[in-house]
């Protein structure tokens, strides 16, 4: 959830996914959804960014950080894609 205000923003991350049959239906899996602020953690994954249109984190992986884009995708109207 995006504002021009970067320290009322919130990032809905989630554990949940969604699976896609052989003749292109979808269907969600279920999971657990987090919703975090800049500079929160969870697991490995620190939120760097939050944008209008994607979240910005940096993943530590054996004392290596990489810096990853997530971003959003929507064919709603109205959506990025």
């Amino acid at each position: 959830m995006f504002s021009p205000d970067p320290a009322a923003s919130v990032a809905v991350i989630s554990t949940g996914s969604v699976s896609v049959a052989a003749d292109g239906t979808t269907s969600g899996v279920a999971g657990d959804a987090y919703y975090l602020k800049v500079g929160q953690i969870i697991g490995n994954a620190t939120i760097i960014e939050i944008r209008r249109d994607a979240v910005v984190v940096d993943v530590e992986v054996f004392d290596a950080v990489q810096r990853k884009t997530m971003s959003f995708v929507s064919s709603r109207d109205g959506g990025t894609s």
